[in-house]
């Protein structure tokens, strides 16, 4: 992983970090429980976003196998089909 990737994934979780302080605060804090219920999601929304960007982050590159590519399944499929003994009668 590059530097300025790695260094804008730590800011970035950092910056969450924070918005999830200032979070809590409002929840703690809010004047009406409707900022309460805001914050609550709010919190909700960063916490998947947290675990979206660190998903990323350490999967990166991702080193799973290519999948096989569709024209070798589609030679496949039609040396079956030909291959079959399909006669009009059948249908």
């Amino acid at each position: 992983m590059s530097p300025l990737l790695s260094g804008a994934i730590t800011l970035t979780l950092w910056l969450y970090g924070l918005a999830i302080l200032l979070m809590l605060w409002r929840m703690l804090r809010g004047p009406s429980a409707q900022d309460r219920v805001l914050a609550i999601d709010a919190i909700y929304v960063i916490g998947m976003l947290v675990a979206l960007v660190r998903l990323n982050a350490t999967s990166w590159p991702i080193s799973a196998p290519a999948p096989r590519s569709t024209q070798a399944r589609a030679g496949r499929m039609k040396l079956r089909i030909s291959s079959s003994s399909v006669s009009a009668k059948d249908l």
